[in-house]
């Protein structure tokens, strides 16, 4: 036989119910100790970490106080134990057991069946249709996901003032530095690889993720960079440090997933090198790698399931990790491609707002009155920026655009190379395509000029951090482009004379003809003669021509040939050449000579 409810405790009409959030609406019982007018709340949750079912029931206490306790969806015939649940939190029920039981009950009859998805992980959902935050649902997303307020700090996602004050007050601002510029960039950024991934199915846009690491004495404005980085989605406040354990990573990787982790200064952790370099490589392998380390299956029913996410970082610290290696004697490997480092100029200098790329908008007059304003802004005005960009992505599928653009960054910077060159552009390479396409929509009031010389020169510093000889291997590629265009540089000879060409003092390769067609060939031991004077780096440019692809294989191991040649005085000497891409190398010289404007 049908029981009878109670009178007042039916659910109210759909009408009536929470839009958007998947809650029944049930009035108290008509009973003296209740108030049938007010209303208690009931849904049916998904966690979506988990993957488990539960009832969430909101009430008032006898106090007049919400509170709210979830029961998991196995237990949801157990009236008896959810009534006793909510008498010990002083929910306000019957004093009659079996009036409380009948409550208790119509009240879980009454939980919709079509369950809301509880989220603690941000970022895109639905093919990059929908954008979950834990203030605001975007596109798809709104109304279809409820953030659970157990997993996030309350400053976190935080919206604030509004965009015109936030980009007077930062944006602008930020012209002063390219520290600054870049850290906003990087924010916007993150939301890119999963967005591309999701809209158009073609694969990763980059491999991993990376963390951009500021090294530098602490008066030199770094901890600006990661606070302001911060307030593009929310309060500027660093929420981890480097003395997190391997679970603590991951869990504020998948917190800060589509977005940017922002790290407290490795000063502060308090450690010793070695331990410090640890904990580094473990940062630099855990957030780039997007996932959690596997954990045993009673591990994930007990609470700790598996977690997965894309980020980029920004770290702070007093010197690199590449310092920190060379110190101990360690190789860094694949930390070469995950974990990018600039060396902020010192505060005599400027710290970040040193006067580095010769424009005339860094000549900052007064640093500390420029620090106070973007602090105060900041605080007044945060999480607006991402606000507005979100709706910007949904404007259209750009996916394709940020391909193209990251692949034009890669072709300027690392062009003809593979392997770790490419791996460290294209995170480069995905900040420029934030960064244009923002400045495009209006939402950065700041020039492309501007955010492609400031995108450069991090990406030049990282490079030199990663490699001091980089600059020196550059000059020397230049330098043999350059010298293909001046005769006497590359001594013209016929083949079929079957003499040994006659090697002028100036000459560094030979430019041998025949059949209608000339083959270029480079001697790796003359490229002193422009200006590569040390051995080691001419064997390093040699070898980055190799990897580039400006030198042709040859059948020999080596890669080169080996060319009877006449030297002055008529000596015949045997010396090696390497067969030179002429064609690749000079595009990729005017490529370059166009960036500087020459």
């Amino acid at each position: 036989m049908k029981k009878k409810q109670p009178r007042n405790t039916q659910p109210l009409s759909p009408a009536n119910s929470a839009s958007g959030q998947g809650w029944a609406f049930v009035h108290e019982p008509d009973d003296p100790s209740c108030n049938p007018n007010a209303k208690w709340r009931v849904r049916f949750r998904r966690i979506e970490l988990s993957g488990q079912f539960e009832v969430e029931i909101r009430f008032r206490t006898r106090s007049g106080k919400w509170d709210t306790i979830t029961i998991s969806a196995r237990d949801r015939s157990e009236f008896d134990k959810i009534r006793r649940e909510l008498c010990a939190r002083d929910a306000r029920l019957p004093e009659d057991r079996k009036a409380g039981l009948a409550f208790v009950e119509s009240l879980i009859r009454a939980t919709p069946k079509q369950a809301v998805q509880v989220v603690s992980k941000p970022g895109f959902r639905d093919g990059a249709t929908g954008f979950v935050m834990p203030t605001r649902m975007y596109g798809t997303a709104n109304g279809r996901f409820v953030w659970d307020d157990n997993f996030a700090d309350p400053a976190f996602g935080e919206i604030k003032g509004d965009l015109a004050h936030y980009r007077e007050g930062v944006l602008k601002p930020a012209l002063g530095s390219p520290f600054l510029s870049f850290a906003i960039l990087t924010a916007l950024a993150a939301t890119l690889p999963s967005y591309v991934e999701q809209r158009d199915g073609r694969g990763k846009l980059v491999s991993e993720g990376a963390i951009f690491h500021h090294a530098g004495e602490s008066s030199a404005g770094k901890t600006l960079c990661t606070r302001v980085g911060q307030s593009v989605f929310g309060s500027p406040e660093a929420l981890m440090d480097y003395a997190a354990t391997a679970r603590g990573v991951a869990e504020a990787c998948h917190a800060r997933n589509d977005l940017l982790v922002v790290l407290d200064d490795t000063e502060t952790a308090a450690l010793e090198d070695r331990e410090l370099f640890q904990v580094m490589t473990l940062v630099g392998q855990r957030l780039p790698s997007g996932r959690s380390k596997t954990i045993a299956r009673s591990a994930a029913k007990g609470g700790l399931p598996a977690m997965t996410w894309f980020c980029f970082g920004v770290s702070t610290g007093p010197e690199t990790q590449a310092e920190l290696a060379q110190r101990l004697g360690r190789k860094r490997h694949g930390q070469k491609a995950r974990f990018l480092e600039f060396v902020v100029p010192c505060s005599d200098k400027g710290g970040i707002f040193a006067r580095v790329l010769g424009e005339e908008q860094l000549d900052v007059e007064d640093a500390g009155e420029l620090i106070k304003v973007i602090e105060t802004a900041m605080s007044q005005h945060h999480g607006v920026l991402m606000d507005a960009w979100i709706p910007f992505l949904f404007s259209d599928d750009h996916s394709e655009r940020v391909r193209s653009m990251v692949d034009k960054f890669v072709e300027l910077t690392a062009g003809g190379e593979k392997g770790l060159e490419t791996r460290f552009a294209r995170k480069f390479g995905v900040v420029y395509a934030a960064g244009l396409m923002a400045v495009k929509a209006g939402l950065l009031p700041w020039s492309t000029d501007w955010l492609t010389k400031v995108v450069r020169y991090c990406y030049d510093l990282a490079r030199n951090t990663r490699d001091p000889d980089a600059c020196a291997v550059e000059a020397g590629l230049q330098a043999i482009a350059k010298a293909t265009r001046v005769k006497s540089r590359f001594v013209r000879h016929k083949h079929a004379t079957g003499k040994p060409p006659l090697f002028s003092e100036p000459a560094i390769g030979l430019k041998i003809c025949g059949d209608g067609k000339a083959s270029w060939l480079v001697c790796g031991e003359r490229i002193g003669l422009i200006g590569v004077k040390d051995a080691r780096i001419q064997r390093l440019v040699m070898e980055k021509a190799k990897a580039c692809g400006f030198v042709k294989a040859s059948k020999n191991a080596t890669g080169s040939v080996q060319i009877r040649v006449r030297t002055r005085h008529s000596q015949v000497e045997k010396l090696r050449f390497w067969r030179l891409n002429r064609k690749a190398l000079e595009l990729w010289l005017d490529r370059r000579l166009a960036e500087v404007g020459e």
